[in-house]
Protein backbone atom coordinates (compact mmCIF):
# COMPACT_ATOMS: atom_id res chain seq x y z
CA UNK A 1 0.00 0.00 0.00
CA UNK A 2 1.34 3.32 -1.03
CA UNK A 3 1.09 6.19 2.10
CA UNK A 4 -0.73 9.40 1.41
CA UNK A 5 2.86 11.15 1.08
CA UNK A 6 3.04 9.50 -2.80
CA UNK A 7 0.04 10.76 -3.26
CA UNK A 8 1.02 14.53 -2.38
CA UNK A 9 4.27 14.52 -3.93
CA UNK A 10 3.48 14.99 -7.53
CA UNK A 11 1.39 18.91 -6.80
CA UNK A 12 4.06 19.43 -4.40
CA UNK A 13 6.65 19.31 -7.46
CA UNK A 14 4.40 21.28 -9.67
CA UNK A 15 4.54 23.96 -7.07
CA UNK A 16 7.90 23.66 -6.41
CA UNK A 17 8.69 24.18 -10.21
CA UNK A 18 6.60 27.03 -11.17
CA UNK A 19 8.47 28.37 -8.14
CA UNK A 20 11.37 27.76 -9.02
CA UNK A 21 10.94 29.31 -12.37
CA UNK A 22 10.38 32.76 -10.64
CA UNK A 23 13.64 32.88 -8.96
CA UNK A 24 16.05 35.21 -9.62
CA UNK A 25 18.65 33.16 -10.82
CA UNK A 26 16.35 31.92 -13.62
CA UNK A 27 15.69 35.01 -15.27
CA UNK A 28 15.56 35.10 -19.28
CA UNK A 29 19.42 35.20 -19.19
CA UNK A 30 19.65 31.52 -17.80
CA UNK A 31 16.89 29.79 -21.03
CA UNK A 32 18.85 26.57 -20.19
CA UNK A 33 18.07 26.29 -16.57
CA UNK A 34 14.40 27.55 -17.14
CA UNK A 35 14.53 24.30 -19.87
CA UNK A 36 15.86 22.01 -17.50
CA UNK A 37 13.52 23.20 -14.43
CA UNK A 38 10.63 22.51 -16.24
CA UNK A 39 11.34 19.37 -18.24
CA UNK A 40 12.73 18.02 -14.83
CA UNK A 41 9.39 18.85 -13.46
CA UNK A 42 7.29 17.34 -15.96
CA UNK A 43 9.77 14.28 -15.81
CA UNK A 44 9.27 13.70 -12.06
CA UNK A 45 5.84 14.39 -11.99
CA UNK A 46 5.09 11.83 -14.70
CA UNK A 47 7.14 9.08 -12.92
CA UNK A 48 5.75 10.02 -9.46
CA UNK A 49 2.11 10.00 -11.14
CA UNK A 50 3.04 6.62 -12.27
CA UNK A 51 4.82 5.18 -9.44
CA UNK A 52 1.35 5.84 -7.67
CA UNK A 53 -0.92 4.16 -9.97
CA UNK A 54 1.17 0.95 -10.73
CA UNK A 55 -0.06 -2.23 -9.25
CA UNK A 56 1.52 -3.58 -6.75
CA UNK A 57 1.82 -7.25 -7.92
CA UNK A 58 4.40 -5.31 -10.65
CA UNK A 59 8.14 -6.79 -10.76
CA UNK A 60 10.78 -4.40 -9.66
CA UNK A 61 12.26 -4.41 -13.29
CA UNK A 62 8.67 -3.36 -14.69
CA UNK A 63 8.52 -1.11 -12.27
CA UNK A 64 11.50 0.94 -13.23
CA UNK A 65 10.98 0.28 -16.63
CA UNK A 66 7.47 1.69 -16.98
CA UNK A 67 7.63 4.66 -14.32
CA UNK A 68 11.38 5.53 -16.76
CA UNK A 69 8.86 5.24 -19.72
CA UNK A 70 6.05 7.62 -18.03
CA UNK A 71 8.71 10.07 -16.83
CA UNK A 72 10.07 10.10 -20.35
CA UNK A 73 7.02 10.41 -22.00
CA UNK A 74 6.15 13.10 -19.61
CA UNK A 75 9.07 15.16 -20.43
CA UNK A 76 7.89 15.22 -24.54
CA UNK A 77 5.30 17.05 -23.53
CA UNK A 78 7.57 20.29 -23.46
CA UNK A 79 7.88 20.04 -27.31
CA UNK A 80 4.76 22.25 -27.53
CA UNK A 81 6.89 25.48 -26.42
CA UNK A 82 8.74 24.96 -29.83
CA UNK A 83 5.67 23.65 -31.99
CA UNK A 84 3.99 26.63 -30.59
CA UNK A 85 6.88 29.16 -31.24
CA UNK A 86 7.44 27.81 -34.36
CA UNK A 87 11.17 27.91 -33.97
CA UNK A 88 13.65 25.93 -32.62
CA UNK A 89 15.14 28.41 -31.06
CA UNK A 90 14.80 28.30 -27.00
CA UNK A 91 14.54 32.21 -26.57
CA UNK A 92 11.45 31.94 -28.81
CA UNK A 93 10.64 29.30 -27.36
CA UNK A 94 10.48 30.16 -23.46
CA UNK A 95 9.13 33.59 -24.21
CA UNK A 96 6.02 32.97 -25.24
CA UNK A 97 2.84 34.49 -24.07
CA UNK A 98 0.53 32.16 -22.94
CA UNK A 99 1.02 28.12 -22.09
CA UNK A 100 1.26 25.53 -24.99
CA UNK A 101 -1.66 23.49 -25.83
CA UNK A 102 0.23 20.36 -24.38
CA UNK A 103 0.40 22.73 -21.20
CA UNK A 104 -3.38 22.76 -20.90
CA UNK A 105 -4.33 20.41 -17.93
CA UNK A 106 -8.60 21.33 -18.50
CA UNK A 107 -8.54 18.69 -21.50
CA UNK A 108 -6.71 16.23 -19.55
CA UNK A 109 -9.10 16.56 -16.79
CA UNK A 110 -12.33 16.57 -18.79
CA UNK A 111 -11.08 13.53 -21.05
CA UNK A 112 -11.00 12.22 -17.32
CA UNK A 113 -14.64 13.52 -16.50
CA UNK A 114 -15.91 12.42 -19.95
CA UNK A 115 -14.14 8.89 -19.85
CA UNK A 116 -15.64 7.80 -16.49
CA UNK A 117 -19.23 7.83 -17.79
CA UNK A 118 -20.70 4.86 -18.71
Amino acid sequence: MISNFWYLTPPLICVFGDFSLHLETTNKNRLLLRALIDSGTHFSVGALAWFVAIKDDASVKQMISEVFLAAILSSLVDLDHFIAAGSFDIQDAVSLTKRPFLHNSSGILGGEVFGFQE
